[in-house]
């Protein structure tokens, strides 16, 4: 019979080896690395991949993360995540602990030689009533030119007008030397509930050049939608009121007819000391009188027309002016802003950006550019490649 006594070497071994093990969990020769993720305006950076060889991970909303299981010593860190160069970073690692603060930089706005190229063959040919793929190019990094170039004429947007019976109006939209004709619309004020004219039609005419306009701001044009009936009116809807109802009143005038697409639209806006011009386009299925021609080769006839003061105030000029139209801003600010507008422009088409900045893109067969910004896929299937210049 063994006796009892017997086990007690045992059981002292085993628990050595017990404690060597609990010791080895909590072993300071192993090291733990843990972070903050920050952008060079020191906001914390969310989803930027961190790794080191193997080992890889994401960082929170707060743009932290914790790497485990490294040794002690100098190892490299890459950083990954859209919008930002992507960066290799030494750390010195202690056993133990260790805490540690990186930053990753913006790309920087560019629009290269190449891509410039490109999108000038590319314009010679599109057409947004077929092609699925544009290539969209902001000549300043406003709000106003990012807009514009995500809003005019993207495929995303088109609506076939074949299938729409022609519409004959009793007094048709027309421009002469004897005035116009057919461009009486009004808007109720919605002070007094007085009918207020939209337009000063004594000033409509055919052709750009036949206004009082300046290259300068021409070139500078805004787009309707986007600059009147969003941001002027997310900004302060009551200066933005009578503006509004007009673009509603030009929507609904069907003519007496049944088309379910607006026979026409107010496209461009342009900025002229205090006051307001504005195109007004037509489509091709709603007859109009002498004057009116499609002068700028669009494919849809337009005149150009001064608003009615009555319609706007000096405070939604300014900010129209100096905010939307002036404020520039470096790839960050954009970053801020993109959501609100694909938000505002597209709620329809659901786009989702599915390449930034610093990523070729590559439409095989098509076309590839170096350096977009982005590239916005919609649920239609139609893809924008934004170029922004700085």
């Amino acid at each position: 019979m063994r006796t009892p006594i017997a086990l007690a070497p045992l059981l002292i071994g085993l628990f050595a080896v017990g404690m060597a093990a609990c010791d080895a969990e909590n072993d300071p020769a192993g090291a733990i690395l843990s972070g903050t993720v920050k952008n060079e305006l020191q906001q914390p950076l969310a989803d930027i991949e961190v790794s080191e060889g193997e080992l890889s991970i994401k960082t929170d909303l707060d743009g932290a993360f914790v790497l485990s299981d490294l040794d002690p010593g100098p190892v490299e860190l890459s950083l990954r995540g859209a919008w930002y160069e992507p960066s290799t970073q030494t750390v010195t690692l202690q056993p133990g602990d260790n805490q540690v603060d990186l930053e990753l930089q913006s790309f920087p706005l560019e629009v290269t030689a190449a891509d410039l190229a490109t999108l000038e063959q590319y314009r010679a040919s599109f057409d947004w009533s077929v092609d699925t793929v544009s290539i969209v190019y902001a000549a300043r990094p406003t709000r106003a030119e990012v807009e514009k170039a995500l809003y005019y004429r993207n495929p995303a947007l088109f609506s076939d007008p074949s299938a729409e019976v022609g519409v004959v109006p009793s007094t048709p939209p027309s421009v002469g030397t004897g005035g116009a004709t057919g461009l009486d619309f009004t808007i109720e004020d919605p002070d007094s509930g007085n009918e207020i004219p939209m337009f000063d039609v004594e000033t409509a005419v055919d052709k750009l050049d036949e206004t009082p306009l300046s290259v300068g701001e021409i070139e500078s044009s805004l787009l309707w939608e986007p600059a009147i009936e969003l941001y002027l009116v997310n900004w302060n809807f009551d200066e933005a009121t009578r503006l509004y109802l007009a673009g509603q009143a030009i929507r609904s005038e069907r003519w007496g007819g049944s088309s379910v697409l607006p026979p026409q639209t107010l496209e461009h806006v342009y900025l002229h000391g205090a006051e307001l011009w504005v195109e007004l386009s037509f489509q091709s299925f709603l007859t109009l009188g002498e004057g009116i021609t499609d002068s700028n080769g669009d494919g849809y006839p337009e005149v150009y027309v001064r608003l009615a003061a009555e319609l706007y105030t000096d405070a939604a000029i300014a900010e129209l002016s100096n905010n939307y139209a002036n404020v520039e801003y470096d790839t960050l600010g954009l970053v801020d802003n993109l959501a609100t507008m694909l938000d505002d422009l597209y709620s329809r088409t659901s786009p989702v950006v599915i390449s930034t900045i610093g990523i070729p893109y590559d439409a095989p067969g098509r076309l590839s550019l170096e350096y977009p910004f982005a590239v916005l896929e919609h649920k239609t299937g139609a893809v924008n490649v934004l170029l922004v210049e700085p």
